[in-house]
This record gives structure tokens, C-alpha cells and sequence, in this order.
């Protein structure tokens, strides 16, 4: 409500509460004529009376009282609406610490962070990186608001929202024995080339430490399939294990995405073992019983909008 219609009503009430136009005038701090000026020009533009002043004292009509009645329902929603525009903006400032392995630090952040900054221009971002045991651990323990993190996720604590989801493929080199006599395609990366398990055993697999989700994936296909390999090396993230699978140091899996990442040349062939390459779900999670401020669930709306809608981010 305007600073107008709220005096409009405050007059109204008060007149209302004493019946009479003199003393609201007092207590309104306004002359009597001016007063009655006012209630008169009120009433013309409602075209009804609000007070019968042929009694005394006055008294409200009907009309009167329906006015007052809706003009504090009017009130009250002008009072809610500006409380709640007040408390959104002072959520629109803060700090956000978000966490996510460095591999996807770098290659998402770039895309994320310009529209969140847009929408959210008075947020404070920071990040930290990290496996995923140690990223689990600092949303518990409350060191990082928003973690992004491939499922399942272990502890109870936290509660998740899924944003992206993506294939798992086998990178295997170009000339690897293990495609020897396979039909090979360019567009191994949308339709993964089937192979027989029994082609991967004794192979090297190159993996993230055991911590990592992907370990545990890459642990399941190979045992569900009963494929015994050789040997496991590990490295710390998978942008490093798909680029030494391209040069032919062994084998890796990764999610699809990660071919995507720019800055390595050669260009593998991609591979499944499973009849429909296995999904990883990419979450965000936080603590559970905790509220997320808006600009927290900002972040995680923009960032699930940008991963399945770039090109540049999804297979």
C-alpha cells in the first residue's frame, strides 16, 4: 500500500475508535476542518458513506466496516509482502562454500559461475576440492555448504538432491588388443562399443583412490562381469586416468562427461562391458535438518540447468 492509502485508513480507524471527528482530529494532529475534508473526499471517491453522522456519536456503516475489514486485509499483505521481499534480499548476500572433485572445479566452474554471479550478484563464493570421503565429511562437519558428488552417498547425515546423471564407459586406447576383431566407430562416445568381460582379463586398470564413488562403480562392473584384472594403478582423479588410457598406460573408466573436458589430444574409443553402460547420478548434497538459504538452492538449480542443458557439459 501506498504511504497515501495507508493514511486513509489509519484516519478511518480512528475516527471509528472515538465516534467522534473532533477528538480523531485531535489525536491525528490535524485541524477538524481538514479532517472532514478528507473523510469527505474519501466517501465521494467510494460513492457511499463510511460514517452516519446524523447520530451521536457517529457511527460506521456497513460500507465503513467492510472498509476497514478489507483495507486491513491490505494492510497486512502490503506488511507480508515487503517483510518477504526484505528477507530474500538479505538472503541474496552471503558466503556459499561449495565443494566438488578439481576435475570438475575446472571444467564446470566456468560455466556456472557467470550466471549464478548474475543472479546472485552479493554472494561470496568459495571452493574447496577434494574426494569424495573428505567432501562427505566437511558437509557434515560443516565446512562446505553444497557438495557435489557422484551417488551413493554414505552417511545418513546428509540429505541430496540428484542434478545430473551420466554413463560410465570404458577408455580404451586406439590399437589396444582388447578391440582386436571389434567393428569400431566414431561415435563410440553416445553408443559405447559392447565388448565380451573375458577380453579384460589380466588388463592394467588405471583408477581414482578407493574413496572416490567411481572406484566403487568401476569395483562393481568388473566383479559383476568377472573380469579379473591384472592390475590397479591408482591416480588422483579421473581427468588423469582418461588421458593416460590414451596413451596406452591401460584402462579406465570415467563418466561420459569427461571426454568432454578440453586440453588433451588424442581421442580414444569408448566402451561398455554391461548390455547398457551403467549411470552414475551426480548429486548435491547438504546437511540434513538443514535449511538451505536461497542463494544455496540458486546455485544448485543453475548448476543442474547448466549440466543438462550445454552441449559443451553433456554427452
Amino acid at each position: 500500500m501506498t504511504e497515501l492509502e495507508v493514511d486513509k485508513l489509519r484516519y478511518v480507524e480512528v475516527i471509528a475508535r472515538y465516534k467522534s471527528l473532533s477528538k480523531a482530529a485531535e489525536v491525528l494532529h490535524i485541524s477538524q476542518p481538514a479532517l472532514t475534508r478528507y473523510l469527505n473526499r474519501l466517501e465521494e471517491e467510494l460513492g457511499c458513506l463510511l460514517f452516519n453522522r446524523m447520530t451521536i456519536p457517529i457511527q460506521l456503516t456497513v460500507a465503513g466496516e467492510w472498509y476497514i475489514a478489507c483495507a486491513r486485509q491490505m494492510s497486512d499483505l502490503d506488511e507480508n509482502m515487503r517483510r518477504g521481499i526484505r528477507e530474500i534480499a538479505d538472503q541474496e548476500k552471503g558466503r556459499l562454500r561449495i565443494g566438488m572433485s578439481p576435475a570438475r572445479a575446472e571444467h564446470w566452474l566456468s560455466h556456472i559461475l557467470p550466471p549464478f554471479h548474475r543472479a546472485c550478484p552479493g554472494v561470496d563464493v568459495k571452493f574447496v576440492t577434494g574426494g569424495h570421503s573428505f567432501m562427505e565429511q566437511a558437509v557434515k562437519n560443516g565446512n562446505v555448504d553444497l557438495a557435489f558428488l557422484p551417488l551413493p552417498i554414505s552417511l545418513f547425515d546428509l540429505d541430496y538432491e540428484i542434478v545430473a546423471t551420466e554413463k560410465m564407459v570404458l577408455v580404451v586406447p586406439e590399437g589396444h588388443a582388447v578391440l582386436e576383431g571389434v567393428l569400431l566407430r566414431d561415435d563410440s562416445l553416445r553408443h559405447p562399443i559392447k565388448l565380451e568381460p573375458e577380453r579384460l582379463n589380466g588388463e592394467t586398470f588405471l583408477t581414482v583412490p578407493r574413496d572416490h564413488s567411481i572406484y566403487k562403480i568401476m569395483e562393481d562392473i568388473l566383479e559383476r562381469n568377472g573380469v579379473k584384472p591384472g592390475r590397479f594403478v591408482e591416480y588422483p582423479d579421473s581427468s588423469l586416468t582418461y588421458k593416460l588410457a590414451c596413451e596406452n598406460m591401460g584402462l579406465t573408466f570415467v563418466q561420459d562427461t569427461v571426454a568432454l573436458y578440453p586440453g588433451y589430444y588424442k581421442k580414444p574409443y569408448f566402451c561398455t562391458i554391461d548390455d547398457i553402460p551403467v549411470k552414475s547420478h551426480i548429486a548435491a548434497a547438504w546437511k540434513r535438518d538443514l535449511a538451505l538459504p536461497l542463494f544455496a538452492k540458486r546455485f544448485l538449480d543453475i548448476t543442474a540447468e547448466v549440466l543438462n542443458t550445454s552441449s559443451l557439459l553433456r554427452v
